[in-house]
């Protein structure tokens, strides 16, 4: 005999067991034994058949009963991979004549194919089972599938359960039963009858309702003594052994119905089991058992009750659906697409979907589920049907409040594998009119998600629709920095990201405080580097993105990074002269007027004020002097009207300075012109006054020039004096130029020069470059005297200015300790 299961050929292996002599058993041992085998009943096999599936005898049996009256019984078992049924009866005493010999007839199969179409228990009502002897020790084995007495097929049993009037007001309940066995909280089923073949009818009808891979792991065992402690899911007990189970008794974990009492276990029958009863009594056979078949298949995908419903509209079509087939179907889609059960799909997704484009989605809730539903079937092969429920929903959500934003949300959010593929291009444009529909009445915060279902299910925006939501969108993602990740998911990103750009520039050159701050942290960097951008984008992006590196530096940096940078662009004034000053920064201003091209209107008004309030601190000002020059002569272009002006009056009033400075003449002609502008512009001029007070000849206008304002022309002399040239040959001319205005007749001139002097005298370097120029003779000597005159006095009071210095130094340390 063979070992291997591994057969080309679909047969079921064969085996008798009962009481043998030793010439008749296979293994030469008489006693209870195989008596015969058939090719392929390997030892494994042998030893499952006598651990569970032999005919048992109750003990006591023959004390009151006639031995061949004993209740037959039968068993099936799947283990480690073998199928295996048995069938026994009781043949009264043994070859040695003891009481309780029995005979066992146990098949078995490796192939669960090789039930056909049937369930394990309806073989048991096999007409191959012969329950004898056999001729000899070995036996030919069952060609598969086998036959069944008409009884066990499925039309009879169902023609038992119509004929019987308490079975067909119970049958709801039967099925309950059943459905309970196969629940994860498992409940063992008891049928009690003496009619064994009952039980075996009732066992297969039961195990129709139980899908078939979950019919092959079950355990059946009939007729038993005691079924509370007989191990198996299906248990059939015999009241001929002795009182039975009460159905009318509560049980834990069991269920028990009573064939020949009409009891039943009180319980309320399921909705699944009250319909697949209906269908069992009242529809075709075939269809009814099919449509069975599915809801049972589909039970562990789906639940049992929407299997149910499911399974009813994908086998008994309805031309129109409601509501409720509706969320049945789409349900249906959902759960099958989500356990890709492709082939379900394919056999009965049009049925389903055909029901569901009858009906129109009536609330959010129903747009979510078909989102979902539809981003499920895009992850399948059935992108057809992803297509139809798509096109279906796209056409009913408009007119519901919220639903649109539930169908996007829940197609956006659940992120299906790969793009949806369309078969119809005619569906498809169609789709992308409703898409684009959609999104025209949607809020701005629901686009990105439309976006990125257009791109998941190949729906682009309509021509016609596309720029407005483009540029909505754009205006969106320029304050909400945080879609930059999602847009990768969106569709028209290209053309997005340009609009963003032009959203984003236009912001930036507007000023807007929180668009300069995200410019500023880096946000908007990776822009430069997009390929979807013009190259005449890219550069206006770049170019702000320098003014930002510009701005990041220290102020007093920024001038230094301007000269080598380039062209940035004008209105981002506001980050490069960021907490910049006038004038302590005017460098900063000056290297914008040298290589920028230029001040915008806000830039120049900006720009006026801080001159203006510098101005007026009556401070000298000359640096904003070269600053408007600059601005003046430079070329920039400088919007702001009233800068423009002042700029260009400022460089008209240096030039007269210049030329008054150069002029021989006597009397000076430039001189009345440059006095009526004393004091206005006298901070800004300040060098320029105290050369001519100092050189020119034409000492008729000096006079006029100081008169006009005293304080201003002290001022002048003084700053011009002493902003000069600290170096011998400097201090050479600057002394000379000194001590002639101590020793001229204009008195406030005589003050300025004092006061450069005195701090001469209080300053160690400077008053030795005096002593210097002197030695060099680049002194006169009676300027040299003059000076040592006035450092001789100035000495004498030097005491008393160090003894101030001193008091106050003590004053303000002692402000410090208190």
């Amino acid at each position: 005999m063979g070992l291997s299961h591994a057969r080309g050929d679909v047969m079921f292996d064969v085996a008798i067991y009962t009481d043998t002599r030793a010439n008749e058993a296979v293994d030469g041992i008489d006693g209870f034994n195989f008596q015969a085998l058939s090719e392929g009943m390997t030892a494994q096999d042998r030893q499952v058949i006598r651990d569970y599936m032999l005919h048992r005898v109750v003990v006591g049996w023959n004390v009151d009963h006639d031995p061949l009256e004993h209740p037959a019984s039968f068993a099936y078992r799947a283990h480690a991979g073998r199928y295996y049924l048995s069938r026994g009866i009781s043949t009264g005493v043994t070859n040695n004549g003891r009481p309780g010999n029995l005979l066992t007839q146990a098949i078995a199969t490796s192939d669960p194919d090789d039930f056909g179409m049937m369930r394990p228990a309806q073989f048991l009502g096999a007409r191959n089972w012969s329950l004898e002897k056999a001729p000899s020790q070995t036996l030919t084995q069952w060609a598969a599938p086998l036959e069944v007495t008409r009884d066990f097929e499925a039309d009879a049993l169902r023609d038992m359960v119509k004929n019987d009037a308490w079975a067909v007001a119970h049958f709801a309940e039967f099925l309950t039963m059943v459905e309970q066995v196969t629940d994860e909280t498992s409940k063992r089923l008891v049928i009690v009858t003496a009619d064994e073949a009952l039980a075996r009818k009732w066992i297969a009808l039961g195990t129709l309702f139980i899908e078939r891979e979950r019919s092959l792991s079950l355990s059946i065992r009939g007729l038993v003594q005691d079924p509370m402690i007989t191990k198996a899911d299906i248990v059939a007990a015999s009241p001929a052994f002795g009182p039975q189970p009460d159905p009318s008794v509560p049980r834990a974990g069991v269920n028990v119905i009573d064939l020949d009492r009409r009891l039943i276990a009180p319980l309320e029958a399921s909705e699944s089991a009250l319909t697949q009863a209906d269908w069992f009594l009242h529809e075709d056979s075939a269809t009814a058992l099919a449509a069975i078949d599915v809801a049972r298949c589909w039970e562990g995908f789906l639940g049992r009750d929407l299997a149910t419903r499911a399974a009813a509209l994908a086998s008994f079509p309805q031309n129109v659906g409601d509501h409720r087939n509706w969320l049945v179907a789409m349900q249906a889609l959902r759960g099958l697409a989500i356990t890709r059960q492709d082939d379900d799909l394919m056999f009965y997704g049009d049925d389903l979907l055909d029901l569901a484009v009858t009906c129109a989605v009536e609330t959010p809730e129903d747009a979510k589920l078909a989102g979902e539903t539809i981003a499920a079937l895009m992850s399948t092969e059935s992108q057809d049907l992803a297509a139809g429920v798509l096109m279906s929903v796209l056409e009913s959500v408009s007119g519901i409040p919220r639903a649109s934003e539930a169908l996007l949300l829940a197609l956006s959010s659940a992120r299906p594998h790969g793009r949806l593929t369309w078969k119809d291009e005619g569906a498809r444009a169609q789709a992308s009119i409703l898409l684009s529909q959609v999104a025209e009445t949607s809020e701005d915060v629901l686009l990105p998600a439309t976006l990125t279902v257009a791109r998941a299910c190949d729906v682009p925006i309509a021509d016609v629709s596309r720029a407005e939501i483009v540029a909505r969108v754009a205006r969106l993602w320029a304050s909400s920095p945080d879609l930059t990740e999602q847009s990768a998911s969106w569709e028209h990103r290209e053309e997005i990201v340009e609009e963003l750009a032009r959203v984003l520039v236009r912001r930036w050159c507007s000023g807007g405080q929180d668009d300069l701050r995200t410019l500023m942290q880096g946000t908007w960097t990776w822009l430069t580097r997009n390929s979807a951008l013009t190259p005449a984008m890219r550069v206006c992006v770049e170019q702000w993105n320098s003014a930002v590196i510009v701005a990041r530096l220290p102020i007093g940096a920024r001038a230094a990074q301007l000269r080598t940078m380039g062209q940035i662009p004008p209105d981002s004034w506001r980050l490069v002269w960021s907490q910049a000053k006038l004038p302590a920064n005017y460098e900063l201003f000056m290297m914008w007027a040298q290589t920028q091209r230029e001040i915008t209107d806000e830039a120049g008004e900006w720009l006026f004020d801080q001159i203006a309030a510098a101005l007026k601190t009556g401070e000298p000002a000359v640096s904003l002097r070269e600053l408007l020059v600059s601005l003046h002569e430079s070329g920039i272009v400088v919007r702001y009207r009233r800068l423009s002006e002042y700029a260009a009056q400022v460089h008209t009033v240096a030039q007269y300075c210049c030329a008054a400075l150069g002029s021989s003449t006597n009397p000076n002609p430039y001189l009345p012109t440059v006095i009526a502008y004393v004091p206005t512009m006298s901070p800004l001029m300040l060098d320029f006054l105290g050369a001519i007070i100092l050189r020119c000849p034409d000492t008729g206008g000096v006079a006029h020039l100081v008169g006009a304002y005293e304080e201003w022309a002290r001022e002048s002399v003084y700053y011009f004096l002493n902003t000069r040239e600290n170096t011998v040959c400097g201090m050479a001319e600057t002394i000379s130029l000194a001590v002639g205005a101590i020793q001229g007749r204009l008195n406030a001139p005589a003050v300025g020069a004092e006061d450069f002097l005195l701090e001469v005298c209080d300053d160690r370097v400077r008053r030795g470059l005096v002593y210097q120029a002197a030695t060099e003779q680049l002194v006169d000597r009676r300027v040299l005297a003059a000076f040592e005159d006035f450092a001789r006095d100035a000495k004498k009071g030097r005491f008393k200015r160090k003894l101030s210095r001193v008091a106050i130094g003590f004053l303000n340390r002692k402000g410090r300790d208190n």
